[in-house]
């Protein structure tokens, strides 16, 4: 996408899976594709991740499936994207699911950036 002047920015939108180990798949194949090169490098990364990294972004607090998170923290790194809300709001709670049958609620949606950005 065009961006300031002649730059161009390169945005990946995301919809991954419930499940965990799909969501663990989902990253690990999202990584097989980048990483022979050829495809642009996101500057940003956003959607629905279906998981959280940190267990801060769930109430009741936990921490989520460890492979899906290792998966995903590996993409990112790949990448260097960066949790973009997460970084300006180091100890805030805030969520954008709610599991209306526990009333739980999540942070699975995600604007990951570039540290320039």
């Amino acid at each position: 996408m065009p961006w300031q002047g002649d730059s161009v920015i390169n945005i990946l939108a995301i919809y991954a899976p419930n499940t965990p180990q799909e969501n663990a798949a989902f990253w690990s194949e999202l990584s097989d594709k980048w990483e022979p090169g050829g495809l642009p490098i996101p500057d940003v990364m956003l959607g629905d991740f279906n998981m959280v990294e940190e267990a801060i972004d769930r109430l009741p607090p936990h921490r989520d499936n460890a492979q899906a998170t290792s998966k995903l923290t590996n993409f990112k790194q790949m990448h260097t994207l960066q949790d973009g809300w997460r970084r300006c709001n180091t100890t805030e709670l805030a969520f954008s699911f709610t599991q209306d049958a526990t009333q739980s609620r999540s942070r699975i949606d995600h604007i990951c950036l570039e540290p320039h950005l």
